[in-house]
């Protein structure tokens, strides 16, 4: 058996702790209204529109939210509640297995918030919809504010049909501990990711595999991930504060300074996209500007492979700067004194 780096006795500390981080972040507001029923009807059928078998879960929950519309039943029957939440999980498997387009992720999440204007204490659907902003919307924040709503309502809410409700409320109540730890390491706070990540642990087994869904082998592999990231992370903010030296560098006129200094810091931290861009704009005051443009291409590869659009726009924009230079070399002066942080007047020819 893996060993479980997480596993330990939980203090009062730690749950004062707990409780602290969770109050730093806002319960997520839910401001969807309801359609009509036969408004849903036609959201429901223009989102089942995908052909080929893997999508007839889809296609099943449709005709069965039609009979309830047949036998005129109203959002107060529970099974409208169950069946939204339902082609909401599909829409979002579907989506996480990149089956259907990605757009349908906003489908998933705009029904998991009709589920939850039905009953607002549905807090399996807070659970799937934290999901839905963490891992398809990249918001952490308010992934968290979904966990821990799906917390604070856990065992209340109208009874849901018992072919969906959780299988283990308890995995539940860890998978949401879980999952707000995660959220917090990618808020660079690995040490309260680790406590919420042990907080976790008391309400599952011990061969309850919650790191699976995301990925991970084992605990081990989960402890190993966080602190990758955390020495990412300190690297990053090192080379932040050298770069920085580099700009202070830059404004008071030292240029080959700060090229010896950039040159240095390739060699420690290659292929980092923000030290060609800095680099770039050195030589540009140097006066460089092929190489200027070679250092800015390097960087907008390296950007779009972080998937950084307005980083990369900018680099092509000052590539289109310098190839532009003898249109308006007045505008052009200017630039590059701005460029220099003014150690440059745009005088200077």
């Amino acid at each position: 058996m893996n060993k479980n780096p997480f596993k330990r006795e939980i203090s009062d500390i730690d749950k004062s702790q707990v409780e602290k981080i969770l109050n730093e972040f806002d319960l997520i507001k839910i401001d969807r209204s309801l359609p009509s029923i036969q408004e849903l009807m036609k959201q429901i059928s223009s989102d089942t529109c995908w052909e080929g078998e893997r999508y007839q879960e889809l296609v099943e929950i449709d005709n069965a939210i039609l009979n309830l519309v047949i036998e005129g039943d109203d959002y107060n029957n529970n099974w409208y509640k169950s069946y939204i939440f339902a082609f909401a999980v599909k829409l979002y498997e579907l989506t996480m297995a990149r089956e259907i387009p990605v757009e349908a992720s906003s489908f998933a999440r705009k029904y998991f918030e009709m589920a939850l204007v039905i009953d607002k204490e549905y807090y399996q659907a807070y659970n799937r919809l934290g999901d839905c902003w963490i891992y398809v919307n990249s918001s952490e924040k308010e992934a968290i504010g979904c966990y821990k709503a799906a917390l604070k309502y856990h065992g209340k809410g109208r009874n849901s049909t018992v072919m969906f409700q959780n299988s283990g409320d308890n995995f539940l109540l860890g998978d949401n501990y879980f999952k707000i730890g995660m959220c917090l390491q990618k808020l660079g706070r690995e040490d309260d990711s680790i406590l919420f990540i042990a907080f976790a642990q008391q309400y599952v087994e011990e061969d309850d595999y919650l790191y699976a869904g995301l990925g991970f082998n084992s605990w081990e592999d989960v402890y190993g991930f966080i602190e990758y990231k955390r020495n990412e992370r300190i690297n990053k903010e090192t080379l932040v504060q050298e770069i920085l030296k580099g700009i202070e560098l830059k404004r008071v006129g030292e240029f080959q300074r700060a090229i010896s200094l950039y040159s240095q810091l390739n060699a420690k931290y290659p292929d980092t996209a923000m030290i060609f861009k800095s680099w770039a704009k050195v030589l540009v005051c140097l006066g460089q500007y092929d190489e200027a443009i070679a250092k800015y291409y390097m960087a907008i590869k390296l950007f779009d492979e972080e998937g950084d659009e307005s980083e990369s726009w900018q680099c092509n924009d000052q590539i289109k700067e310098i190839k532009n230079r003898f249109s308006n070399p007045t505008k052009f002066r200017q630039w590059v004194s701005a460029i220099s942080g003014g150690s440059i007047s745009p005088n200077e020819s």
